[in-house]
């Protein structure tokens, strides 16, 4: 039996499920349900399929709310989507993350095939945090994304975004005239 220290030497990430019993519950209770993958590019697969178990368990339990955590640090809870109606929940999360990093990579691969056809392009990467994912590209931000309501924001600096929400990334229609140097995200 391998135990989970070993594991983690290993190179493998662990994915878990915590939950709240009731809506007034203040902590997270971690359950049983947990899966490990030593592919780093498995990222989204691997989140699809424990919340796939995990919305059976929650229906099966009764629990009032559930998350995701990737090597214990929650990726996203349930996102408040209603105003477009949109279902929520974390896979929508992440599907409307993807759409969003793969319209700004199409935009800037057809830019720079255009323009500077003998550059290499460097493709866009998302970092995870407690409270916002960056959006990074050339160990440069290029906008950071509120995990609790998929809001995109335009950076101050490395660590935190600045004031006012530009987009969102369950709206497309906010973020179309996307660019790959964000230049969108100026306040006009």
């Amino acid at each position: 039996m391998i135990k989970f220290t070993e594991l983690l030497r290993e190179g493998n990430t662990k994915y878990s499920v915590e939950f709240k019993a009731t809506p007034k519950s203040r902590v997270w209770k971690k359950t049983a349900l947990g899966m490990y993958s030593s592919n780093p590019g498995a990222e989204n697969a691997m989140v699809k399929a424990i919340t796939k178990q995990a919305k059976a368990l929650k229906k099966q339990e009764g629990w009032h709310s559930y998350r995701v955590t990737i090597d214990d640090k929650a990726i996203t809870e349930a996102v408040d989507t209603s105003k477009w109606g949109i279902p929520h929940g974390i896979s929508d999360y992440l599907n409307a993350e993807e759409r969003f990093v793969d319209h700004i990579t199409k935009n800037g691969k057809a830019y720079f095939k255009k323009h500077f056809n003998n550059l290499k392009w460097e493709d866009f990467e998302v970092k995870r945090g407690r409270r916002w994912n960056k959006v990074v590209r050339d160990n440069g931000v290029y906008c950071f994304i509120d995990r609790s309501t998929g809001d995109i924001y335009k950076p101050a600096g490395y660590k935190a975004p600045a004031k006012g929400v530009r987009a969102s990334i369950f709206d497309p229609d906010s973020y179309k005239g996307a660019d790959h140097l964000g230049s969108w995200l100026y306040r006009r």
